[in-house]
């Protein structure tokens, strides 16, 4: 098996350009699918139903709510931020005459 293997690595290092870049970019999306999988089980894995105390009732809270509440609030600053960055650069670039 691992004979076969680097028989197939060198194959890819002795080919032309465009096999090693399809083979780079099947690899990369491969690993990536591969850490996301994994990053995802690791992750919702601790992530549990928090029961309350008082209505003995289950408060849902999934992985994707908590992702989007988050994505909101870091995209909400940011975006903020960005418009002032571009109100103050745009501000100082019109000169206002007056009569």
């Amino acid at each position: 098996m691992f004979k076969s293997l680097k028989d197939k690595l060198n194959q890819i290092q002795e080919s032309d350009d465009a096999t090693k870049k399809k083979w780079l970019v099947l690899m990369s999306v491969v690993s990536m699918v591969i850490i996301v999988a994994v990053w995802l089980f690791f992750l919702s894995s601790p992530i549990k139903q928090i029961e309350t105390k008082e209505a003995g009732v289950a408060d849902e809270t999934s992985f994707w709510q908590v992702f989007k509440t988050g994505l909101k609030s870091v995209g909400g600053s940011s975006w903020n931020k960005l418009v002032d960055l571009y109100n103050g650069a745009m501000g100082k670039m019109f000169i206002e005459i007056e009569k």
